[in-house]
């Protein structure tokens, strides 16, 4: 039993195995295309997306030119219109006659309102945010930080903080015309609160002023300017922040998009490895600049958008949520297949082991009478004791009709455990049928069956299968009891027979209704084990309830209808 056992747990550990292996492998490839699919798809999604932020910003870009002729490109800071796309993914660079003169990245296009009396000049330049973040100690920076991001006063919607550039020197980096670059560098700040209804400088309330650090100054031409009564002068949240100087787009690969493309091209894609891919677009602004003795030259400058993208982590929600579900269905069912096969692989070695112990036991039942008459036969034909010929003969009659008997049992065993079996039902009384059976029964062999319970019980089964279930019973009863008495009771929707059995044991009771299991007394007795488990397929053709219980040295059989 326990090497069946480890036989059959080994080849139910490997039918496990193998198909979960294999459902998991397919559920991964699956997944694979799925996921192929889905990143293609957004990698076009994200395509299409950056082409209309792309237009999108076009719109919030101001460009115009002063008495300088230095280009000014005034970007609006309302993050409210970039909500789908975050500002460290974008990096913007404008380049004059195909070299670049500055990038969003690292420096805010800026206008300072220069007011001196009556006029106003308006100096345009660029202020870099790394001599800006700079020239302001840690200290000053956390303090205008939490300024400019908290409301002054919590029931006045309309009011706010504001950070503004008093003061300024002006300059240039590079004096060699067209190749200039105008730099702004603050040096005096202050905090202002304003609302909806101040315009002006000298409206707003000057909450503080901070004293800016001016070593870290590199101009060739220096001019300085002080904020006047008019203008606010305001610098962008966004970029006192650093948003666009945390650019997740370097600078190498800038320089690579460059290299990769040509001067004209325009609305193109990346790859940037590691499933990273930069949008690059652009857009050209000619203009003209009168130069010396009334000669004009034309001139163009070139605005160059890069948004920087990660496909996988764009999708990357869906694409976890999808590996789960994938990989934990295919899962399940490699566990749901590996069980029915595993069930049905048991269930062919069940009955293989059943269909040799038959084979085995119906051997050995044949085998005895067989045995029986070939010896008496034997006798008659060498006429040995001649005194006993009509003892053989008798004995060889009853042994062939034991064999007969075994056959018919055989085959109506065979018969009920057919899938096309339908028993034939009606209605009848199984008292009277068991009356019926009684006659044949008692006063044979010195066995008394007591009939107890109601007089007439209906019953709707096939009358000769019923009628050969409790002879089946009743035989069962003759052979084991152990007082040769049995008793009968039939209620309106059972029926029981019970005999006195002391050596039937509690953990054999279940297997009395298998094929040729008999108990202790099979010998003694010359039962086959063939009778109940006739018994057991009649009421399962009925969808019977039936089983056999001990009860104070008794067993009792029952069915009920």
């Amino acid at each position: 039993m326990k090497s069946k056992y480890k036989s059959f747990k080994k080849q139910g550990i490997k039918i496990f195995t193998r198909t979960i292996s294999i459902m998991f492998l397919f559920g991964i490839i699956v997944y694979g295309v799925y996921a192929y699919i889905t990143l293609n798809n957004e990698k076009q999604i994200q395509q299409t997306h950056s082409n209309e932020m792309f237009l999108e910003f076009l719109d919030e870009v101001n460009t115009c030119y002063n008495t300088y002729n230095s280009l000014q490109h005034t970007i609006q800071s309302n993050s409210d219109n970039n909500t789908k796309i975050k500002y460290y993914e974008k990096s913007l660079v404008f380049k004059r006659h195909k070299e670049p003169t500055y990038e969003s990245g690292n420096c805010l296009p800026f206008t300072f309102a220069n007011e001196t009396g009556v006029s106003t000049e308006n100096y345009t330049g660029i202020i870099e945010y790394e001599s800006f973040r700079n020239s302001i100690s840690d200290e000053d920076y956390q303090e205008i930080y939490e300024y400019i991001h908290k409301k002054p006063d919590e029931k006045d919607f309309n009011s706010r903080y504001t950070l503004s550039c008093s003061e300024c020197i002006y300059g240039y980096k590079n004096t060699e015309s067209p190749h200039y670059t105008s730099i702004i560098y603050p040096t005096k700040l202050e905090v202002l609160k304003i609302n909806d209804n101040i315009d002006w400088y000298d409206q707003a309330e000057k909450v503080k002023e901070y004293i800016l650090d001016q070593s870290y100054m590199e101009l060739s031409e220096t001019r300085t300017n002080k904020i006047g009564k008019t203008y606010l002068n305001e610098i962008a949240v966004s970029f006192f922040d650093g948003i666009f100087y945390q650019s997740c787009i370097t600078d190498e690969e800038i320089d690579t998009v460059f290299d990769n493309t040509s001067n004209g091209q325009f609305n193109s894609i990346y790859d940037a490895g590691e499933f990273n891919y930069i949008y690059y677009n652009t857009f050209n602004e000619n203009y003209n600049v009168e130069m010396a003795d009334n000669i004009t030259q034309n001139y163009t400058d070139r605005f160059c958008y890069f948004h920087k993208y990660n496909i996988l982590s764009e999708c990357s929600d869906e694409l976890i949520t999808m590996m789960i579900y994938i990989l934990t269905s295919f899962t399940t069912m490699g566990i749901l297949i590996a069980f029915m096969s595993w069930h049905t692989l048991k269930k062919q070695i069940m009955l293989e082991e059943k269909r040799r112990e038959l084979t085995n036991s119906m051997a050995h039942d044949l085998k005895t009478p067989l045995f029986v008459i070939s010896g008496y036969a034997e006798n008659l034909l060498e006429n040995v004791h001649t005194d006993k010929k009509d003892h053989y003969a008798q004995m060889i009659y009853d042994k062939a009709n034991e064999l007969n008997g075994m056959v018919h049992n055989m085959l109506e065993l065979s018969k009920l455990e057919s899938n096309s079996f339908n028993p034939q039902k009606e209605e009848f009384d199984l008292v009277s049928a068991t009356k019926e059976i009684l006659l044949q029964f008692n006063g044979s062999n010195n066995f008394n069956i007591l009939l107890e319970g109601i007089d007439k019980a209906n019953i709707t089964a096939d009358k000769g299968l019923i009628k050969r279930a409790i002879s089946n019973f009743i035989q069962n009863a003759e052979k084991y009891s152990e007082n040769k008495q049995a008793i009968i009771d039939i209620s309106s929707n059972k029926f029981k027979i019970s005999n006195q059995c002391t050596k039937i044991k509690a953990n054999e009771v279940k297997r009395l209704w298998e094929p040729y299991y008999v108990g202790e007394n099979s010998v003694r007795n010359n039962g086959n084990g063939l009778g109940l488990s006739i018994v057991k397929n009649i009421m399962q053709a009925h969808n019977f309830d039936f089983g056999a219980e001990l009860e104070n040295d008794k067993i009792v059989f029952y069915f009920t209808f």
